[in-house]
């Protein structure tokens, strides 16, 4: 079982976590490297890149990643991952034995982030009183962590179902354009998962069993999504 909470507990992020030259020799191997699909006439099937062999990635990126995040464990496997626009993946585990752990370095050449005050500028706009917006906020119920999944069912006050409600449909309209991954608790208890968005030089460490996938940028952003992805069994 998995819950929201589970997921906002055991996964980890870590940004800038690599050096200017570490990104630089990661992006150089990766655009000198083999590019693979097992069947090009599937959308299922995304290009990746086996890195496993490469030393550099393995010994020196993977070190330096570990201790970032002081973790014990054993590399058994390592690609780049690459989604287009049109690339839309199912939910998977990537591993079915909880004894894993995945790190997904993520690498992007434009910063796409999106922030509560970049929402609550939209919501302004359409001529709601600031005063209401921070009164929202100063509530308990605002003070969870997943402002954007608030279930308005809870919520008796009108005006703050309405400002919630139209808080909810942007970040979602902005999140579409961006790439996230996205992991879906088991527990049924809620609607909603928990998604991290895709920055340059930002990792995500999660256990291997949790149900996720990776959304692709919106066609209009023109940018495929890149990650190196670290498989680990712990010890």
């Amino acid at each position: 079982m998995c819950s929201i909470y589970d997921i906002i507990k055991t996964v980890e992020t870590r940004k800038n976590i690599l050096d200017v030259e570490e990104i630089s020799n990661i992006i150089k191997i990766i655009k000198n490297a083999k590019i693979e699909n097992e069947d090009i006439f599937s959308k299922q099937f995304q290009y990746n890149i086996n890195l496993f062999e490469n030393k550099y990635i393995t010994e020196n990126i993977f070190t330096n990643i570990k201790n970032k995040f002081n973790y014990e464990g054993v590399l058994e496997n390592v690609y780049c991952k690459i989604l287009s626009y049109d690339d839309i993946e199912k939910y998977k585990k990537t591993k079915e034995d909880e004894n894993y752990s995945i790190f997904s370095l993520d690498l992007n050449k434009k910063e796409l982030n999106v922030t509560q005050n970049d929402i609550i500028e939209i919501i302004k706009n359409k001529g709601y009183k600031e005063e209401d917006i921070n009164n929202i906020l100063n509530d308990e119920y605002s003070q969870n962590s997943l402002f954007s999944e608030i279930d308005v069912k809870q919520i008796t006050n009108p005006l703050h179902k309405q400002i919630i409600t139209e808080y909810n449909l942007e970040m979602q309209n902005l999140n579409d354009f961006h790439s996230y991954l996205y992991f879906l608790p088991t527990d049924n208890e809620g609607l909603f998962g928990v998604s991290y968005e895709h920055i340059n030089n930002n990792c995500i460490k999660f256990p291997g069993h949790y149900i996720q996938k990776k959304k692709s940028y919106h066609r209009l952003i023109n940018q495929r999504v890149v990650s190196v992805i670290f498989i680990c069994k712990n010890i």
